[in-house]
């Protein structure tokens, strides 16, 4: 938080979740259309795939700018989990094909959903380091539109997030240093809260954010 106020961001206070998990939660910004209204656009049944779906990066594609699409989890990634995924490439670039063979061969120490390390280094500093950092670089010159999402170190524990609390206040430093945010609009979101727990049942926190997507439920049924 502090290095968000450095930084100068804004809050969006009206922000808040749709549903329970990541699909449900993520679609509506990628795509501009509720994951019901996706299924019936262009993902009609549990075995098709989404290269038929238009997402917001392929607006920016057609303007010239390159796409990227990143998550340090290959098998519970966003079209993956019990879900087919992609059967082309979907942007130019696509960290997946390389991180599911490492997860196949590397990954070990797994904690809750979600194995923690590759080799002898944390899936997030892989992400991160090994390649969020080094895509920057690379493309500092050139317009790019990049969705980077990580979760295997904030899904499951409400401390585990204590762990890269740092590393994340390093990546928003190093893109201010690196004039990144200079021509950039950066978007640091969430999904959800805890959905399970002595924290979501008995904390203040937890229960409010329980009930955020009860509001937004009760909010549309008051509209219509």
């Amino acid at each position: 938080a502090k290095t968000l106020e450095i930084l100068g961001a804004l809050e969006l206070h009206g922000y808040n979740k749709i549903d329970d998990n990541t699909y449900p939660n993520l679609i509506p910004f990628l795509t501009g259309l509720s994951a019901a209204e996706l299924s019936d656009v262009c993902h009609s049944n549990s075995s098709s795939y989404y290269d038929h779906c238009r997402f917001i990066r392929d607006d920016f594609k057609r303007k010239g700018y390159s796409t990227l699409f990143s998550e340090d989890s290959a098998s519970l990634g966003l079209f993956n989990y019990f879900k087919p995924g992609f059967d082309r490439q979907p942007t130019d670039f696509y960290f997946r094909t390389m991180l599911h063979e490492m997860e196949c061969d590397m990954a070990h120490e797994k904690v809750g959903n979600y194995k923690l390390c590759l080799g002898n280094r944390l899936v997030f500093d892989v992400f991160n380091k090994g390649y969020l950092q080094k895509f920057i670089r690379s493309t500092s010159n050139h317009p790019t539109f990049s969705f980077f999402w990580t979760s295997s170190m904030t899904h499951d524990y409400i401390d585990y997030p204590l762990l890269i609390d740092d590393d994340l206040s390093d990546l928003l430093l190093f893109m201010k240093n690196e004039k990144f945010l200079d021509n950039s609009i950066v978007f640091l979101l969430a999904d959800h809260g805890l959905r399970w727990g002595e924290f979501r049942e008995k904390t203040f926190q937890g229960m409010a954010e329980e009930r955020l997507r009860k509001n937004t439920l009760n909010l549309k049924i008051q509209e219509n």
